[in-house]
């Protein structure tokens, strides 16, 4: 038997790529599903159209952040696997993990949109699908950083990047204690608690390059 095939030396790291720019993709593309064309007769006059679309605003606005959001964790997870040198199996699996909370995001969209943005359980649903994709993208990090899989551990983009995707799960855990307090504030607190943190990393960058 080929030794090559019998003892591989490690996981393809171009596959992994692959199969979560798929999901991703596939993922963003599902979001805008949810947004259904008002059931108007095809004759309907203006006002009652546009009363129409005003009330689809909050499958817009769930739309909207989620999109956003997943687009962040897609330039967070690239920024990542740029940084690895290679994966293994544990990599692959940590990975699969945060892929399965990836396809789980239009459903969480859906039931956000769905109901009320007051709706506690909605609100749960959503924020904590955002926490397990913070968590899991945490643990595929700091288990590179552990085993040595870096390319360079020592470069500013890999401080930034470790900050970065510390505070989200912060961000969702301090949400979701707001849920059952003062729901109608979640998304204003889910932003304000991550403003620090972007300030930082804006003047943190701006003086790397004046150096």
């Amino acid at each position: 038997m080929d030794e090559a095939i019998s003892e591989p030396s490690g996981w393809n790291k171009a596959r992994l790529e692959a199969l979560s720019d798929g999901v991703f993709a596939i993922a963003m593309t599902l979001l805008v599903l949810e947004i259904k064309v008002p059931a108007l007769d095809r004759h309907v006059d203006a006002a009652t159209l546009w009363r129409a679309v005003r009330g689809l605003w909050p499958l817009f606005f769930s739309f909207l952040v989620t999109f956003m959001l997943t687009s962040l964790f897609w330039f967070w997870h690239h920024v990542s696997l740029h940084c690895i040198r290679r994966v293994d199996g544990v990599i692959v699996w940590i990975n699969l993990v945060f892929l399965m909370f990836v396809s789980l995001a239009p459903f969480s969209t859906a039931m956000l949109g769905s109901f009320t943005l007051r709706q506690p359980v909605s609100l749960a649903f959503y924020f904590g699908n955002q926490l397990a994709l913070g968590l899991a993208l945490n643990a595929y990090w700091i288990y590179a950083k552990r085993q040595g899989l870096l390319v360079n551990p020592g470069i500013p983009i890999v401080r930034r990047f470790s900050i970065a995707i510390r505070v989200q799960p912060i961000a969702c855990l301090v949400t979701l204690a707001m849920i059952p307090v003062y729901p109608q504030w979640c998304f204003n607190t889910f932003a304000i608690v991550q403003i620090p943190t972007a300030v930082y990393m804006r003047r943190q960058l701006r003086a790397e390059r004046r150096r």
